[in-house]
């Protein structure tokens, strides 16, 4: 925890100075990274629990207990510099390295409910500067990216239940900049991202994000396509 803690305020002291966009990008991508290992660590320290010895399961719940707390710091750090490279309009980076985190979504599924919530708020910054930002500025390869490597949290996120993460109106913005970049795909890469997020949302106990109207355009779409009539 204290290498945490003295990771962050180094961090903190990156963006007080101000010294550059690419080291306020590297203190993301370390951070993430860090993350990364902690989760990692986390997840590895719950398996083979089941034939341990009291002794032995105890010392072990207190390493996971330790690890998610320090995971946990480090998460809520990670969206402390996200919204500082936002407010330095500094994300085009970080926005890449985002959706290149195949590693760290998985882990995230198997994550503490606090660590799912920031990583989720996280990724909703993220949507928003991919839903609004100029239309030339993301290729569809990143924002397909970013959608399968994360819809899997966003579907089953157990932080909806018993971690609220997101008022009312931030779900709903959430929804809408998803909703937003999956309309604004070409039809194959719909295909893609709605296949992922139907089958997450059916094998999850959550009804959010519900993605059926972005389904409806997409199938009515298709459907038009396929019964035009053919031209020489």
């Amino acid at each position: 925890m204290r290498k945490a803690s003295w990771y962050s305020a180094l961090c903190h002291l990156v963006f007080s100075m101000n010294i550059g966009a690419f080291q306020q990008w590297l203190s993301f991508e370390h951070m993430s990274g860090y993350l990364y290992n902690v989760l990692l660590q986390a997840v590895s320290s719950s398996k083979g629990t089941t034939e341990q010895s009291t002794l032995q399961a105890s010392a072990i719940g207190t390493t996971k207990s330790h690890l998610n707390a320090t995971a946990e710091k480090l998460a809520q750090e990670l969206l402390w510099i996200t919204e500082k490279l936002k407010d330095f309009s500094s994300l085009n980076r970080a926005t890449e390295n985002w959706g290149a985190q195949h590693s760290l979504a998985k882990l995230s599924l198997s994550a503490d409910p606090h660590v799912q919530a920031y990583l989720l708020r996280v990724s909703g910054v993220f949507l928003k500067e991919l839903a609004f930002s100029h239309a030339m500025t993301w290729n569809s390869n990143l924002k397909v990216s970013v959608l399968l490597s994360w819809l899997p949290l966003f579907c089953g996120a157990k932080a909806g239940f018993d971690y609220p993460c997101l008022k009312p109106s931030e779900r709903a913005d959430f929804l809408r900049n998803l909703e937003e970049i999956v309309m604004s795909l070409s039809m194959v890469d719909q295909e893609l991202v709605l296949q992922c997020w139907l089958r997450e949302f059916v094998s999850s106990a959550s009804e959010w994000p519900n993605l059926q109207d972005c389904f409806e355009k997409w199938y009515s779409s298709v459907r038009i396509s396929t019964c035009l009539p053919y031209q020489a």
